[in-house]
């Protein structure tokens, strides 16, 4: 009995499950889940608006969707900001979010998920919560020796690649380039 104890105490505290409720939170970490946790599917007929903000200023909000089954009729609105009156992310139905990240981009660093089910089918969905700076992600743009792609080489031969055309976050610079 003392280990089983022990396994059970051994759980990480950073493992907090969050189930879509209408109300707003501020989170960093953790993970969304559908109404009724790990483990249920969500019930027919639900309408829940919940809203995500970061905990600290300055920083974006990220969903990555690691379950995703939604039932047929059912869908997920995802908004960009502190409701369902901002600009709308997208609608997404099945499991179109899986594998997904969406991130906020406004001052608020918010995002409000918005989730209706029917009344004949249940699914279940799940995301991990987390936050940081934002970034500008690169760009890369190649041109190469060759000219137009593919670009068709035999074992032997060179080929010039040359990205300086990339477009980075300002105030950076890429001081090398590694081709694989």
């Amino acid at each position: 009995m003392g280990l089983w104890l022990l396994c059970i105490l051994a759980v990480p505290a950073w493992s907090q499950e969050i189930p879509m409720t209408n109300t707003t939170i501020n989170a960093c970490e953790g993970f969304l889940l559908d109404s009724q946790g790990n483990g249920g599917s969500y019930t027919p007929n639900e309408n829940i608006e919940m809203t995500i903000c970061p905990e600290a200023p300055e920083t974006v909000l990220n969903l990555y969707w690691t379950l995703m089954q939604l039932g047929a009729g059912d869908y997920i609105e995802i908004y960009n900001g502190p409701n369902s009156l901002f600009p709308l992310i997208g609608t997404y139905t099945g499991t179109q979010l899986l594998a997904q990240d969406i991130t906020s981009n406004n001052g608020s660093g918010c995002l409000t998920v918005v989730f209706v089910s029917d009344a004949n089918t249940q699914g279940n969905f799940g995301a991990e919560i987390s936050c940081g700076l934002p970034c500008v992600r690169p760009v890369p743009a190649v041109t190469s020796s060759e000219g137009s792609s593919p670009i068709y080489i035999c074992p032997g031969e060179t080929v010039t690649f040359n990205g300086n055309s990339s477009v980075f976050a300002p105030g950076t610079a890429v001081s090398t380039f590694e081709w694989d």
